[in-house]
């Protein structure tokens, strides 16, 4: 959801929806799941991947000052001079 390049774009489902990821047999066996560069998995070929939401809320805080959109200019370049 949150990519450091304009490469790697997110993919924007309803919150509802349930998204299911199966591990193709023939992979090899050394594989993991990164959610968001922080959680590691390891996965085998065949494995199921199941995303949907929580039942669970999240409550976010930020130190005073912080903008959201200042972070995505930052990061990715947005009203940078190309030359």
């Amino acid at each position: 959801m949150f990519p450091h390049t304009l490469s790697c774009r997110p993919i924007v489902v309803d919150a509802n929806s349930t998204i299911k990821l199966v591990v193709a047999p023939h992979n090899s066996e050394s594989l993991e799941v990164s959610c968001d560069g922080h959680v590691t998995l390891a996965v085998l070929p065949g494995d199921e991947i199941i995303i949907k939401r929580s039942c669970d809320r999240l409550h976010l805080i930020h130190p005073k000052g912080y903008n959201y959109f200042h972070v995505l200019r930052n990061k990715l370049g947005w009203g940078s001079k190309l030359f």
